[in-house]
């Protein structure tokens, strides 16, 4: 089992929770690459490559950060799976904690729409389900973590 740390949204994030809570899921962005499967990618690399064919998408360092989050959303984050949901980038808030209870899935229709791209961009989804035995302030306190703390998605030790 892994423990993870998921900002809900970089721009909306207690909406984003509400919206995970209200439909049992968590969610990461950059969806206009599309599903991930479909691009049979064998690791982070082809990811950013395909990031930055897409025109004025991200930036090359934002593109780095990127895949490997969505590497790790796809590939790495298994079934049983912790992961806390945090309000900020930096560690922020921490709230709940989820168990991962389904596989990557890319959902055609955004998660929320918003008035932008980068805000309707939320389709790479996992199914979770609620801990509420478990503090997400107390987990995140218990774990280690290192690499880029500012990114959306983070292994914890």
């Amino acid at each position: 089992m892994n423990y993870w740390r998921l900002v809900t949204h970089h721009e909306h994030p207690q909406l984003a929770l509400d919206e995970y809570r209200h439909r049992s899921i968590i969610a990461l962005g950059w969806g206009a690459i599309g599903h991930l499967a479909a691009m049979q990618a064998n690791g982070p690399n082809p990811i950013r490559r395909a990031l930055l064919n897409i025109p004025d998408y991200v930036s090359p360092r934002r593109a780095r950060s990127a895949a490997e989050c969505l590497w790790d959303f796809y590939q790495e984050m298994q079934q049983g799976d912790l992961v806390v949901l945090s309000l900020g980038e930096s560690g922020g808030i921490q709230h709940d904690v989820v168990e991962v209870i389904g596989g990557y899935e890319w959902v055609p229709t955004p998660v929320f729409p918003g008035p932008n791209l980068l805000e309707n961009d939320y389709h790479h989804v996992r199914r979770v389900r609620w801990r509420s035995d478990l503090d997400g302030v107390k987990v995140w306190a218990s774990r280690s973590h290192s690499g880029d703390i500012y990114k959306a998605l983070i292994r914890l030790a």
